[in-house]
């Protein structure tokens, strides 16, 4: 430990990690932090973000967000990326031309190819085979996808015969 380091009244360093109560009640155990903030890739740029997966906010600047991947932190700029305060929740859509079609899982991020054409008129909830959860889709990003299909317009979705 470093000689600047804070110490209480008897030269004691403080814990490295502090005890609280954890799940099962026990002294001494630490409890996970909870994360505030998700990000996401949202422009088809080379950096090390898997396209669909969320990940953790360590921090964030106004013109860099840092995020964990692999257990590392990982500086990306900003405006690549969408910040939410809310837990991911629905499979994300990736594009074709993204190197999709295909759904990552907001639990553990497996990929799951997506059938084309894909035109779901409701949300279609999804089975991970690597977590086993269960989660609607995201429609919000079928968008993107219906716009590269050759021959697919958006109104034949909205108002599907």
């Amino acid at each position: 430990m470093p000689p600047h380091a804070p110490r209480d009244e008897r030269g004691t360093p403080p814990p490295a990690t502090p005890p609280s109560a954890g799940a099962s009640g026990t002294e001494g155990e630490t409890q996970q932090p909870r994360i505030a903030r998700w990000a996401r890739l949202v422009v088809n740029v080379r950096i090390p973000l898997r396209r669909g997966a969320w990940y953790p906010v360590l921090s964030a600047g106004p013109e860099e967000v840092v995020v964990e991947v692999r257990q590392r932190p990982t500086i990306v700029p900003r405006a690549v990326v969408d910040i939410s305060t809310v837990p991911p929740s629905r499979w994300t859509l990736v594009p074709q031309s993204w190197g999709g079609p295909y759904y990552v899982c907001p639990e553990c991020s497996e990929r799951m190819r997506a059938r084309v054409p894909i035109v779901p008129r409701r949300e279609m909830p999804l089975s991970c085979i690597r977590c086993h959860k269960t989660f609607p889709t995201d429609l919000t990003d079928l968008a993107a996808l219906q716009a590269e299909l050759p021959g697919s317009q958006t109104s034949e979705t909205e108002n599907p015969a």
